[in-house]
This record gives C-alpha cells, structure tokens and sequence, in this order.
C-alpha cells in the first residue's frame, strides 16, 4: 500500500473517532440531564410527602379504623347468618319430622 492509502485510513480512523466521542458526549450529557430531571421529582415528591405527613399518617389510622370496624361488621353479619342458618335448619327438620308423622 502506497503512502497516500495509510494517510486516507488514517484520516478515516480519526473522522470515525471524533464522530463516536462526538455521540458519547451528547448521549452521556443527555444521560446526566435525566438524572438531573428524575432527581428534582424525587426531591418535590420528597418535600410534598415532608409538608403532609402528619395529614398522611391520619388517612391512614382514618382508613385503618374503617377496615377493622368493616371487619368487625362482616365478622358479626357472618355470625348471625350461620345462627340463622342453624335455626333454619332446625325448623326445616321439624317441617320434614311432621311430614313424615302424618
């Protein structure tokens, strides 16, 4: 290969080196301008959470107090069906006993 062929693989290597560090560049400069977006929503999110906490933790006792009285209402309504059951048993068994009587 003559002089002037290395002098055009040359130029060629430097021109494909400048365009790669050229695209790393901006790839990486917009990499740090997300982070720099994505830290700033943490750090609103952040100082929202910060100024309603206190109204935060009382929705939740608020919605823990509801569950448990939820709770307790099925428990109790549950209850009361199987007595309901059980007396609807009973009073079927008596209807079947006087049936057969007859």
């Amino acid at each position: 290969m003559n002089a002037i062929g290395w002098q055009v693989c040359g130029v060629l290597l430097g021109v494909s080196a400048i365009i790669i560090a050229v695209y790393l560049a901006k790839t990486l400069n917009s990499a740090s301008k997300t982070i720099d977006n994505a830290n700033a929503l943490v750090t609103r999110a952040t100082r929202i959470v910060d100024e309603n906490e206190k109204d935060i933790n009382n929705i939740i006792n608020n919605v823990s107090s509801i569950t448990d009285s939820v709770d307790s209402l099925v428990e109790t309504v549950s209850s009361i069906g199987s007595y309901i059951n059980i007396f609807g048993f009973i009073k079927k068994k008596r209807k079947n006993k006087k049936k057969k009587d007859k």
